[in-house]
């Protein structure tokens, strides 16, 4: 039998989740109206709980409680009860400071490899990787403990969140699925957190939700696939795993900002050259060409009305408007989410 893959420490890195640098332009108007689409459309497709209380959630890999916020941005702090569990005490103890007295909401430290006695609930919910923590048979067990959690005659939303194998970010790494990852771009310290990584495309998350749900005599009524951050993912800043990368994210919290003394040409794409199969490669052919077509014209705007701050936020707007449109949910982007609906 395998033995568990120990679980990243994130002693020190605290003060990464509290900065306010953290939050950049990127992750504000960018990433976290992603995070919000996301939840929304797939409590959409759950419909009302049915139990006629507030919707019961589960946030896996909860850290310091993003996701409660954007879940409440989302569907209203009143109308949530919340368990958040997270492997690090730190975490842990920072989050139940931060939203401590808030009715319906508890942070526990928790192994989501481990049985949770809480439940049922109505989301499981996870924005920030966590299961890509987990080795391939690791990852399957957990999601079919928490399927099985599932009543029968039940259903329940879930949304698996996971590192995207084929980010632009580390297309040397393309031609494997677990490797060495960095957290460099953590603020607030200066140490660098390792930890092995699994990351996945869209088939292999599949095949992993696909043997759960038979694992624990489930079904996936429903199911989507959203890529996050296919241009703007912390690593083009960081350069970590692909040197040549373009550091869209810095320049595009530029744009945010209405810097008129950036080039535009600096945000030029190009078809990222790795191991991938052809359905990603299409992908990034329109997409580089979408993305480059969409900088012309803002170049053309610019020599006829002048450049402003202004008309450079709009080109930052432009660009997400283009990435979210075209996301192809193939593991493309920083991270891969799964939208589920399983029933029992």
């Amino acid at each position: 039998m395998t033995e568990p893959r120990p679980s990243t420490s994130y002693a020190g890195a605290t003060a990464h989740y509290l900065s306010e640098d953290r939050r950049d332009a990127v992750k504000r108007h960018w990433e976290e109206p992603a995070t919000r689409g996301m939840i929304a459309a797939v409590l959409d497709a759950l419909g009302p709980p049915g139990h006629g209380g507030p919707l019961r959630v589960l946030d896996v890999g909860a850290g310091t409680g993003d996701a409660l916020r954007l879940l409440g941005e989302t569907v209203g702090p009143a109308e949530v009860d919340y368990l958040g569990i997270d492997t690090d005490p730190d975490m842990v103890e920072t989050a139940t400071e931060l939203h401590d007295g808030r009715p319906g909401v508890a942070f526990t430290r928790h192994d989501v490899r481990e049985p949770l006695q809480d439940g049922p609930f109505d989301l499981v919910l996870s924005t920030g990787v966590p299961f890509s923590h987990l080795r391939p048979d690791e990852f399957r067990a957990a999601l079919a403990a928490l399927f099985a959690a599932v009543p029968r005659g039940h259903r329940c939303a879930a949304v698996v969140d996971v590192l995207g194998r084929f980010s632009l970010e580390w297309t040397p790494n393309w031609d494997r699925a677990t490797w060495r990852y960095a957290m460099s771009f953590f603020a607030g310290t200066d140490d660098v957190l390792h930890s092995e990584m699994t990351f996945h495309s869209r088939e292999s998350l599949w095949s992993a939700i696909g043997g759960a749900a038979a694992d624990a005599g489930a079904r996936i009524a429903t199911a989507a696939f959203h890529d996050r951050s296919v241009a703007v993912g912390r690593h083009t800043a960081t350069a970590e795993f692909a040197p040549d990368v373009r550091p869209y994210r810095t320049l595009v919290n530029r744009l945010y900002d209405g810097d008129v003394a950036l080039d535009v040409g600096d945000l030029a794409m190009r078809v990222p050259d790795g191991h991938a199969p052809d359905a990603v490669r299409r992908f990034f052919g329109r997409f580089t060409d979408a993305w480059n077509a969409r900088l012309v014209d803002a170049r053309s705007l610019e020599r006829e009305l002048g450049t402003t701050p202004a008309g450079r936020v709009a080109l930052a707007r432009s660009l997400q408007a283009l990435e979210h449109g075209m996301q192809s949910g193939l593991g493309t982007a920083h991270s891969l989410s799964a939208l589920l609906v399983v029933e029992r």
